[in-house]
């Protein structure tokens, strides 16, 4: 189980969904991320579809199923790109709508698109797979 624990994939993803969580947490205490009911849409999508696919892979970790490391690269890269476009859109509606829970959000969304870059990056440099 420590084995887990000290796996540095563990660890982003613990950090990731950690991330996820304060940017949920501050996107849901205002009314709207932007204008556009699409954009709005995007950016849930991301925070809470990427939370969820967090947890299901810390849930594998825990489990002790394999978990591929190619799954685990898709979500991460498609997680920065996502993460990325939605911390955009934050910063887009902080600026029209000037609400500090947005900005707050929108920090958390660029440090979660930072940490999905870094799991990308490890799986792709250390990867015995």
């Amino acid at each position: 189980m420590t084995d887990y624990l000290r796996s540095p994939v563990f660890q982003l993803k613990c950090v990731e969904l950690l991330l996820g969580l304060v940017a949920i947490a501050f996107i849901i205490a205002s009314a709207t991320p932007s204008t556009s009911v699409f954009l709005t849409q995007v950016v849930h999508f991301t925070l809470f579809g990427y939370s969820l696919l967090d947890l299901l892979v810390i849930g594998g970790f825990f489990l002790r199923e394999p978990v591929s490391k190619f799954l685990i690269l898709v979500v991460s890269l498609s997680g920065a790109l996502f993460s990325f476009v939605s911390a955009i859109v934050l910063i887009v509606g902080w600026s029209q709508q000037d609400l500090g829970r947005l900005l707050i959000s929108a920090i958390a969304t660029i440090l979660n698109t930072i940490a999905y870059a870094g799991d990308s990056y490890y799986i792709i440099r250390f990867s015995s797979d």
